[in-house]
């Protein structure tokens, strides 16, 4: 009676089916063709507002014109961070899958005995020891690799951590400075008596500064919610 121990085994690789890279073909039109193409007319559109308000030097329209470029700015971050945050996952995932593809094979997304170090997003802080080898994106050695195999893992790492708080700033912010604005233009019309004393520049500034403020804090559990670990070497023992 024998058994047979062993300490090594093979990598398991999974392969892309055909239906995954269906998927990623869809993500790829949906964020970078159709998505990117609205960020882009978005952000032109949005700075062609923003320096046609500016020529306006009438003294009665001065906080109207003043929440119009302050929204136009608002929605040219939220454009910029949405589009960076979904944009860039995007085109790594198809740089990575169609250049797995040309070569004949498809990229694995598990790999055991990874002699790098891959970065990785988990809850922060951890509640409890976890298995961190269930979170890593699987490095294989960077020869064996496409070069967006390779970064893939610190985009997407980074990307969640630095820039999609950023992304939850800005999407807020927008919200509430339209806020601002119909307000504003509700008290200038039907409160036409009590607009010398609230619709003053003053008081504008300093109802888009405090808004400001309070969305900023309000997401501060936003950059608390993941962040970056290196694994080291991770082994699998099978028995």
């Amino acid at each position: 009676m024998s058994m047979n121990t062993s300490l090594t085994p093979p990598p398991v690789v999974q392969h892309d089916t055909s239906t995954d890279i269906d998927c990623i073909q869809f993500t790829f039109d949906a964020y970078v063709i159709f998505f990117g193409t609205m960020c882009v007319f978005g952000i032109v559109g949005n700075g062609l507002s923003w320096a046609v308000l500016k020529w306006d030097r009438r003294n009665s329209g001065r906080v109207a014109t003043f929440l119009l470029q302050t929204m136009a700015v608002v929605d040219n971050l939220f454009l910029l961070t949405a589009g960076i945050s979904h944009i860039t996952t995007a085109v790594t995932l198809y740089i990575d899958a169609t250049s797995a593809n040309n070569g004949g094979n498809a990229p694995p997304t598990v790999a055991e005995n990874s002699s790098l170090a891959t970065p990785i997003t988990t809850d922060a802080p951890p509640t409890l020891s976890p298995d961190y080898t269930n979170f890593t994106a699987g490095l294989l050695h960077s020869a064996d690799r496409p070069t967006s195999a390779v970064v893939r893992p610190y985009i997407t790492a980074y990307v969640t951590v630095c820039v999609w708080p950023l992304v939850h700033i800005t999407q807020l912010w927008a919200v509430w400075i339209t806020v601002l604005v119909a307000f504003n233009r509700y008290v200038a019309i039907c409160l036409p008596f009590h607009a010398h004393r609230l619709c003053t520049m003053r008081q504008v500034r300093l109802q888009a500064a405090s808004l400001g403020l309070s969305i900023i804090l309000y997401n501060i559990p936003r950059w608390l919610e993941y962040k970056v670990i290196y694994i080291h070497n991770p082994v699998t023992i099978r028995l």
